[in-house]
C-alpha cells in the first residue's frame, strides 16, 4: 500500500508535538538512536509520498551514532529535529487533500 502525504502529516506532526511539549532544557539534548532512526524512516516514507518535490528541500537524513558500548544518539538536537520536522511539515501541508476524512474534522 503506498504512503499518502496525509499519512506522513500526521507522522511529522507526532514529532513536533512531542518535542514542542519538552522543556528548553530537554530540546538541548540529543535523542537515542531509535528516535532518530524513526525521524529518518519518516523522513524517507515522505520522499516516497511525494516523489516531485525538489530534493533540495528536503532536510538531510539524521546521522547516527553507533558506538562500540552504550546506546547509540542522532547528531542533533531535539531542537534541531523540531525544526526539521517542521520543514517537512511545510512540504507536506502543500500536497495534503483539504477533504475531509476519518482524521480530519
Amino acid at each position: 500500500m503506498a504512503v499518502s502525504s496525509d499519512d506522513v502529516e500526521a507522522l511529522v506532526g507526532s514529532f513536533v508535538i512531542a518535542i514542542e511539549r519538552m522543556s528548553a532544557k530537554e530540546r538541548q539534548e540529543k535523542p537515542y538512536n531509535q528516535f532518530g532512526e524513526r525521524f529518518n524512516e519518516v523522513l524517507s516514507l515522505a520522499k516516497e509520498a511525494l516523489p516531485t518535490v525538489d530534493v533540495r528541500l528536503w532536510p538531510k537524513p539524521l546521522e547516527i551514532t553507533n558506538p562500540h558500548f552504550g546506546p547509540g544518539h542522532a547528531v542533533a538536537t531535539y531542537g534541531e529535529i523540531e525544526t526539521y520536522a517542521r520543514q517537512i511539515q511545510s512540504i507536506v501541508v502543500q500536497y495534503v487533500d483539504p477533504t475531509p476524512g476519518p482524521m480530519r474534522g
